[in-house]
This record gives structure tokens, sequence and C-alpha cells, in this order.
């Protein structure tokens, strides 16, 4: 015996649901403004946030060359001096007796990846450390990026902190 199988009743269905392949330009448009919407929010987000960063990334790099210079200092037993050039982003350092003169480091913080200046420092543009790693006195300085300020200093027993950062004209 045959198994017989009742009859598939089809219904007809409409013509656009049959050939939908794309999406039309409404939705296009209506996807592109979303998105379009969402770049226009997250774009400046991201672009304060990379200041915020590169100016802080700056003042940390300043920091390293201030404890290797001191740490130069006490390890050659040796008078290191530090030499900052105001306005710009050069900071250079060089031991100055016992044969260490070659002994030369130099940072510009004016170019990629930092593109900030050095735009002041308390006391003048040069600092000393002495043979046993102790600073001549104790300097602050500022490093400058856009609006941002972020400011390093050496304390008067030689040890070197970041401060900020902070926008101009408030707290800086």
């Amino acid at each position: 015996m045959r198994w017989h199988h009742p009859p598939v009743l089809r219904f007809p269905t409409p013509a656009r649901a049959v050939s939908r392949a794309g999406a039309s330009l409404i939705e296009l448009l209506t996807v592109l403004a979303i998105f379009a919407t969402l770049a226009g929010i997250t774009v400046p987000r991201f672009s304060a946030a990379a200041k915020v960063s590169r100016v802080r990334a700056a003042a940390q790099k300043l920091a390293e060359e201030l404890r290797g210079a001191r740490d130069a200092a006490w390890r050659w037993s040796t008078s290191v001096e530090v030499r900052f050039d105001v306005g710009s982003g050069r900071v250079e350092w060089s031991a100055l007796s016992g044969g260490f003169a070659d002994q030369e480091t130099q940072t510009d913080l004016g170019a990629e990846p930092y593109r900030v200046r050095v735009a002041s420092v308390t006391g003048g543009g040069v600092l000393m450390f002495d043979g046993y790693g102790n600073p001549d006195r104790a300097i602050s300085a500022v490093v400058r990026g856009a609006d941002l300020i972020v400011t390093v200093s050496v304390s008067l027993d030689g040890s070197v902190t970041v401060s900020g950062p902070s926008r101009m004209g408030m707290g800086g």
C-alpha cells in the first residue's frame, strides 16, 4: 500500500517579497547617516584623548631623561649638566668631567611622536647634578601641547615627579 500525501496548497506571494535582493536607497542613506553621526561623536573624543596622551608621554620622557642624568652623575661620580631649550622641545644632558664628555643625550620633544614644547623652567634653562646625583636647585619644567600643560619637577633630594595634565587657564 502506498501512502498518499494530501496536495500542498500554494498561496500566491507578492512580487516584491520574491525579488528582494538588495536594499533600497532610503535604507542605505539611513545607515550612512547613522555612521556619520557616530563618527561625528567619536572622532573629537579620540582626538582629545590623543592630545592628552601625547603631552603626558612627553612629560614622562622628560622625567625619564632627568632621572637618567641624575643616575649618570651618581654612577660616574661627576657633574652632569641638563640644558633646556625653553620655547622648543629640546632637552640635552652631558657629563662635564672625568672623561665622560662623550656621554651626551639629546631629546627633542617637539618632534614626533610628541610635538610639544618646554614652555618654561623655573630658575633658568640649566640644571646641574653633582657627583652624588643631587641637583643644584629644585626646578619645575612646564611641558605644553595645544591647551594642555604637564609639570615635571625635580626636588632638592633629586626625586622627579610628573603632575597633570591640566588645561591652560584652569589651575595652570
